[in-house]
């Protein structure tokens, strides 16, 4: 009955010892089609970048049970360290589940998530000059 909006945020670039404290992409709710957007209360502090593209994606099981899966460098300062994530409580916590760090070299760049089939996401990602495609068992997320 919602809809998330997860951005980048420009103050994270400058790296200052604010951003130190408040980095990571800003996360705004709207529950009503976007006439009125409310900042999630982990905006800025739960998943942290150096300012870059990110990919978000919902899914939903056989069972019924929402997971959100979520993409990024995760990294303060640099495009290091590519990282996927999961929420099952609509992004309040990313940390219950196992992470899949898939690119740990510098020069990582944009990466985009998508649900292969009900077993299995896909995502293509930059990486030094290279694009690479990598399919992973959702399994992986929700041992």
């Amino acid at each position: 009955g919602s809809l998330m909006l997860n951005m980048r945020d420009d103050r994270n670039h400058f790296n200052s010892k604010v951003a130190d404290k408040l980095n990571g992409r800003s996360i705004a709710i709207t529950k009503d089609m976007g006439k009125t957007w409310v900042e999630h209360n982990t905006s800025r502090s739960a998943l942290i970048e150096p300012n870059c593209m990110a990919s978000i994606i919902s899914y939903k099981n056989k069972k019924g049970k929402q997971y959100l899966f979520f993409s990024n460098p995760a990294d303060a300062k640099k495009r290091i360290n590519l990282t996927v994530k999961v929420s099952d409580d609509e992004g309040n916590t990313w940390d219950k589940h196992p992470q899949i760090l898939l690119y740990e070299k510098d020069n990582m760049g944009y990466s985009c998530l998508t649900v292969v089939d009900n077993k299995t996401l896909g995502i293509i990602y930059e990486g030094d000059g290279d694009l690479y495609f990598q399919k992973i068992p959702i399994k992986e997320f929700t041992k």
